[in-house]
């Protein structure tokens, strides 16, 4: 009767254990598609910086 008890009890842990990793990759994975996130907004902000910087200068040559 006890060692029925004790492999469910495993085969439970087991279970807990694979969601968990489970969990993990999910999270992941969420984690990359976050850093995608954050480097094309970067990315977005480096060329609206590099559109400013030409529409500054547009302007001074304009001046002269």
């Amino acid at each position: 009767m006890t060692t029925s008890l004790i492999a469910l009890s495993m085969k439970k842990q087991e279970k807990n254990v694979m969601i968990h990793e489970k969990d993990s990759m999910i999270q992941e994975k969420y984690n990359m598609i976050h850093k995608k996130d954050v480097m094309i907004h970067e990315k977005d902000t480096i060329a609206y910086e590099k559109d400013v910087i030409i529409q500054v200068k547009d302007k001074e040559i304009q001046k002269v």
